[in-house]
Order: C-alpha cells, then structure tokens, then sequence
C-alpha cells in the first residue's frame, strides 16, 4: 500500500465502522423507564438545591375518530314500463307507490273530476195524514156471523111432574146493525139464532132420541166494544127479548100434524168475546165465542114419531125453560 492512498482507506473504515455502530444500537431492544420515585434534589458543586426542571406539559385531548356517514340505499331500480314511485313489489312489506322505506310518499293521483249534471235530490214531503175512519171502529156497523153450536134446556114442570131435558148440536147464525156513538163503542141492535137438530130427551132418568128440531133465538139490545179503536180485539153484551121451540116432527117427514110445534117466549142475553183483522179500510174479518142465556114459559109437547108416522108423546105441560146455548162463529164486520 502507498502512502497516497492511505487517508482515503482511514477515511472509509471510519465510515464503515460507525455505520455498523449505529446499525447495533437500533437493533438493541429499547430499556423500560425507572418507576417514578421521590424526586432527589440536584446538588450543586457549592453544596445548594439546584433548581428543579420545569413540569412538561399536559398531555393534549385526543380527538374522537370521525363519524362515518349514514350508509346510502341504492337508487331504485325500476323495470321497463313503470314509472318512478309506481313499482309494486320493490320494498317489500309497502303498499305500490312508496319510496324508500320511512322517506318515501305516496304517490296520489289527481281528484277525479267534479259530475255536473246530477239532479238535486227532491224536497221532502211528508206523507199525508191517514183518512179518517180507515182501520178505525167508528161510523156506521154491521156484522154477519156464521158457526156452530150447542143448546141445552130444562124444563121444569109448574105442577107435578118430572123435569125433562133437551139438548143438541147444530147452526148458528147472527146478524146486527149499530154504530159507533164515539171511537171503538158501538150499539145496535141484534138477531141471533141457534138451532139443534135431533135432540136427546132425558125424562126422569130415562135418555132416548128425538127425530124434531130444537130453536133457540132473541132480539137484543147491544154494545159492542173496541178497548183498542183501531185494533181487533173485542167484547160484546146484549140483552132482550127471546124465544124456544121444539118441533117433535122429521123435517123430510110427510105426516105432519098440526100445532104439533111448541113454542114458549122469554127473554134472552148474551155475552161475548172475538178478534178481527182488517182486510180494507173497512172491512174486518175473524172469530167470536158467544154465550147466551135465556128463560122461557110455556108449555111444552115433547113426542116422537115413529116410521109410520104415529106419534108418542113423552111431555106435555105448562113449565118454565131455561136454556144455555153455546156457538163459535166466522164474524165479518163493516165498520
């Protein structure tokens, strides 16, 4: 080596030994830190407290990390032929028409337009009043009754003698005339009749048949009353003069004889009770139970005829009657 070249070769292994020096020491793991302890007071050359260092400054705040921004939904993806807002089925679980779910409006379309051209409604009228005495028991009266029923008589002897009784089933009939003196309350006058045919006798214990006809009938004085003037519902009573007799000989018979029929005269009365439904203004239609009543004086043939037409009498004496005659009858009312 020359002595030329020699300070360059010091030059380049100072150069290199300090490079690995330095390498050496970043690669040494790094000491930790003494715990705090009580600070010792620096002495000085003289023997004093030197002054302590000054306190290093508060550590800074650190500031929070950004916040991120709301996550973004995608723009709708709308297929052909639908306009924006209008796609069913994009956001499940929301009605056609709605954006995106909690932003979104629905989409409403324009009013319908106004209809010109409708009538007004009509003014109200009220209905007019109904007519009097439609459905109303007043004005003028009359009634026809056809039905059914029963007669039951006693006769009783005035002298001596057994009583006798006669009864039997057959027509009934009654007819007035009246009108109303104030709503629902009507009187008139009246005509009703029972008849039985074939009645049975019963003397002195001793029952046997009869081939005549027993009648029972009277003119009366009457009140018929609507509790409801306008309902169906009613009550009658009537009261006068009446009349029974007994015709011992067969209707289709051709032996008859002469004032074979008795008759005996009396008074009658009456009670009873029926409904009736309207059918027209006027007209009602419906059912009445009539009960009558009555006593008789006169006297009394009772007798049979047999088939050769020889009669056999079984009464004959001057007696007083009573007679109760029960019926069932189809009314019909103009009223």
């Amino acid at each position: 080596m020359s002595k030329r070249n020699a300070p360059w070769l010091f030059v380049t292994a100072t150069l290199v030994s300090g490079a690995c020096a330095a390498t050496a020491a970043a690669q040494a793991p790094a000491q930790p830190a003494p715990p705090p302890g009580p600070a010792v007071p620096a002495t000085t050359a003289s023997g004093g407290e030197a002054a302590l260092p000054p306190a290093p400054p508060p550590p800074t705040a650190t500031q929070p990390p950004p916040q991120q921004p709301p996550p973004s939904y995608p723009p709708p993806q709308y297929p052909p032929g639908y306009p924006p807002g209008y796609y069913p089925g994009y956001y499940p679980g929301y009605p056609p028409g709605y954006g995106y779910p909690a932003y979104g409006q629905p989409a409403y379309g324009p009013p319908p337009p106004y209809a010109y051209g409708y009538p007004m409604p009509p003014p109200y009228v009220p209905p007019p009043p109904q007519e009097r005495g439609v459905h109303l028991h007043d004005g003028f009266y009359m009634r026809l009754a056809i039905g059914g029923g029963a007669i039951h008589t006693t006769i009783h002897p005035e002298g001596s003698g057994d009583d006798a009784k006669l009864s039997g089933g057959g027509l009934a009939l009654d007819f007035g005339f009246g009108g109303a003196v104030a709503d629902g309350f009507i009187i008139g006058g009246r005509m009703q009749i029972a008849e039985a045919s074939d009645p049975d006798v019963e003397i002195a214990g001793d029952k046997g048949g009869t081939n005549g006809s027993l009648d029972m009938g009277g003119l009366q004085f009457f009140a018929d009353i609507y509790p409801w003037p306008r309902g169906g519902f009613h009550v009658l009573a009537g009261f006068g003069p009446g009349f029974l007799s007994y015709d011992p000989t067969p209707g289709n018979s051709t032996y008859r004889e002469e004032n074979d029929a008795s008759s005996a005269s009396g008074y009658s009365a009456t009670v009873g009770v029926g409904w009736e439904g309207w059918v027209s203004s006027q007209w009602g239609i419906g059912g009445m139970l009539n009960l009558n009543w009555g006593r008789f004086s006169d006297t009394v043939d009772i007798r049979t005829y047999d088939a050769a037409g020889n009669s056999t009498t079984l009464y004959d004496s001057k007696s007083t009657l009573t007679a109760f005659a029960p019926n069932i009858t189809f009314t019909a009312t103009f009223n």
